[in-house]
């Protein structure tokens, strides 16, 4: 007779460590740490009406030791609601889902701080005819995204990939807008799929070399 019908909960711990070497001698050692949490309420299905209501936490530090230390030392604290809402509307299905995100990114060894809210969310409608293996849709969504650390606060050689990355400290969110349009047939013999979608973004943050050289490495910039 409630709202919610269940809880769950589950988190993980995880210490890393890997070491890069540079022929018999000792280049950088990677290490992380860090804390994931997720929890969600689920609601009981009324109606044909039912969902999901949660909240996620991770926080997260990073270092890199040694003289190919492309990143400095960060730390990472995001958190974030979402909720899932689904509901049957006889020959009708609408779907809807709503996500905040807040991300803080600091470097205390080079004065770094910066926080940032994200936004997403997406909504569907399909219609699938009585007793018939036939559906037919369309789902828009919107998402935003925080750039990472690396994207950033790179700077300097990255023996992995053989380059010297430079970040960007000014990046904002990353953003991008999507949309399909789907039919489908499944029967026991046959199944069907056809799809027509398109996604735009803004403010992309990609990698690129740049066509110079440092420490005998290619640079390769991140841009927006």
């Amino acid at each position: 007779g409630g709202f919610f019908e269940a809880l769950n909960f589950r988190a993980g711990y995880s210490d890393y460590e890997h070491t890069e070497f540079e022929g018999d001698e000792i280049g950088t050692v990677f290490s992380v740490s860090g804390i994931e949490a997720r929890g969600e309420l689920v609601q009981a299905d009324r109606d044909g009406w039912r969902g999901v209501i949660g909240t996620q936490i991770l926080v997260r530090d990073f270092n890199a030791i040694g003289e190919e230390a492309f990143v400095p030392k960060n730390s990472i604290e995001s958190w974030a609601l979402f909720t899932v809402q689904e509901a049957d509307l006889g020959n009708w299905e609408i779907e809807g889902a709503l996500r905040f995100d807040q991300t803080s990114i600091s470097a205390n060894s080079i004065g770094f701080d910066r926080s940032f809210d994200a936004m997403s969310g997406a909504i569907g409608l399909a219609y699938a005819p009585d007793r018939s293996a036939f559906k037919v849709g369309v789902n828009i969504s919107r998402s935003e995204r925080a750039p990472s650390a690396e994207e950033m606060l790179s700077n300097g050689p990255h023996i992995a990939t053989q380059a010297f990355e430079i970040g960007n400290p000014g990046f904002s969110t990353e953003k991008s807008l999507g949309g399909e349009i789907y039919a489908r047939w499944d029967s026991e013999d046959v199944r069907l799929n056809a799809t027509v979608y398109a996604n735009f973004f803004d403010d992309y943050i990609f990698e690129a070399a740049t066509g110079a050289e440092e420490d005998g490495l290619p640079v390769f910039q991140y841009f927006q």
